[in-house]
């Protein structure tokens, strides 16, 4: 925050804005330009000036009587701006910085779209002064009573840095206080141990060391849970998926052709075992492949086919236009496309399927 601050800082900022700064306390202050009288905006910072003055009174009220919890110490400074100052006039840049601030907001002037950025980039200043001055302003709260400290949210980042430290520390040679099923007389123990050499000056009570202890284990546990997720996704994707691993040195692509062609002799095989006689088959490229003995591997083709019961014609896909699309008017016999597909069919005009009789397919074949 305080890097946003010295970047800004790099920057002019008009009087008024200058003022505000002051109003919140920031240091270096000095380090600020001024715009010259001709660029200054003074004029239209005064909604953010009223904000601010409101800003340090209700400041200056609740810091004489600090509670040691940072919400109602919030929410009380947040009560007495607004009660203060319940709705402010402005031009529309100002509405998301009031709403911020939880303060009630009227368009009233119209700004130039160049005086409008410029009166947000001030506006952004203002902003990040209060928050710096807040998270300071933190720091100054009194410390709670030791019966009313809350684990992790009564304890500095310094501090619980510490304790997790000291409790990972003391468990690292009890992996068995990890497990859900540790006794309880155990983990009563580990406590009353780890509370005796408590690190830190604050929050050397039962309750507290005990939040400490369940705080650590259930990270460790959670840690873990993840590495192992991590650990087995990773095998699990380099694990080849084949049933047939290729043998070192051997390339997978290869390996997994001759996986296929073992295939597809299977399927001849069988074909022959049931009595059937093995189809011909068509590559991609138009070549057939053949089998043993002048049998022909089956081989999914890469595009669908539609088969039909025409007699005396070539045997091939449908074609669009082709001459063949006169056949149903010249009493071919054809078999009738099936009411699901004849929707899919209508924009396709002349779509024809050729087929001929398997016979007739082997005597053209031999």
């Amino acid at each position: 925050m305080l890097g946003q601050i010295f970047i800004e800082a790099e920057r002019s900022i008009s009087n008024t804005t200058h003022q505000c700064l002051e109003i919140l306390g920031m240091p270096g202050i000095d380090s600020y330009l001024h715009k010259t009288e001709e660029n200054d905006i003074s004029y239209s910072m005064g909604p953010a000036l009223e904000y601010v003055k409101e800003w340090g009174r209700a400041y200056s009220t609740v810091s004489a009587s600090l509670s040691h919890n940072y919400a109602a110490n919030l929410e009380t400074l947040r009560v007495l701006i607004v009660k203060s100052l319940p709705i402010v006039d402005g031009a529309y840049v100002y509405k998301p910085f009031f709403k911020a601030m939880g303060v009630g907001f009227n368009e009233t002037v119209v700004l130039s779209e160049e005086l409008s950025n410029a009166v947000g980039v001030e506006l952004h200043v203002i902003w990040t002064a209060i928050n710096y001055t807040l998270e300071t302003w933190k720091m100054s709260f009194p410390a709670p009573p030791a019966d009313q400290l809350t684990w992790p949210v009564d304890f500095s980042v310094k501090e619980k840095k510490v304790i997790r430290a000291y409790i990972r520390a003391y468990l690292k040679d009890k992996p068995s206080l990890y497990n859900k099923t540790a006794k309880r007389e155990d983990i009563q123990a580990a406590v009353s141990e780890i509370r005796d050499g408590w690190p830190v000056a604050v929050g050397k009570t039962t309750a507290v060391v005990q939040l400490a202890y369940l705080d650590a284990v259930s990270s460790e546990n959670s840690y873990a849970s993840r590495s192992r997720s991590r650990s087995n996704a990773g095998s699990e994707t380099s694990e080849a998926p084949s049933s047939h691993p290729s043998v070192s040195g051997e390339d997978p692509v290869q390996a997994e052709d001759d996986v296929q062609e073992d295939a597809g002799a299977r399927a001849v095989e069988g074909s022959k075992a049931a009595g059937k006689r093995p189809r011909r088959t068509v590559d991609s490229d138009g070549s057939d492949e053949e089998g043993e003995e002048g049998g022909h591997v089956h081989v999914a083709k890469t595009r669908r086919t539609m088969r039909g019961r025409g007699r005396g014609q070539e045997r091939g896909r449908g074609r669009v236009g082709h001459a063949a699309t006169a056949a149903s008017g010249s009493g071919a016999r054809s078999r009738h496309a099936s009411p699901s597909k004849i929707g899919a069919l209508t924009d396709l005009a002349a779509v024809v399927e050729e087929h001929e009789d398997e016979d007739e397919d082997e005597e053209m074949l031999m």
